[in-house]
């Protein structure tokens, strides 16, 4: 059985019987379940990976931000390319140039346009080694 077959109340509870996770558990904004499972995490930032649709989605959290954290970032994200060995995705609303920016500036390329349910437009991009 996977997650996703498991909705609402239930999975709720089969999440709080689990205990303290430390793994963010969130909900979409159409009540879907949001797994992003913390993989580097460091006092300037933390990387996330969430395994949707057959592939891996990545998010992370910046807390600051300078050339020497950017190297050190740039450095976690090689290893953990490295030891994946496929392709990271990554999506934001088209909109988000700060976002669309950052993900260029470390190694994110462009693939496509997509229309969200949300009926905003959205880009995704890949990065591989």
């Amino acid at each position: 059985m996977s997650l996703y077959g498991v909705m609402g109340e239930e999975l709720d509870l089969a999440i709080n019987s689990l205990g303290e996770t430390n793994i963010p558990v969130e909900r979409d904004m159409y009540g879907q379940v949001v797994i992003k499972i913390p993989v580097v995490n460091k006092k300037h930032y933390t990387m996330y990976l969430e395994l949707f649709n057959g592939l891996l989605w990545f998010h992370t959290d910046i807390h600051e931000w300078t050339a020497t954290i950017k190297t050190s970032f740039i450095k976690d994200l090689d290893m953990l390319q490295h030891l994946l060995e496929i392709p990271l995705v990554a999506m934001s609303r088209v909109s988000n140039k700060k976002l669309i920016k950052f993900g260029e500036s470390i190694g994110f390329k462009y693939k496509r346009d997509v229309l969200g349910k949300d009926n905003h437009m959205y880009v995704i991009y890949s990065r591989s080694k």
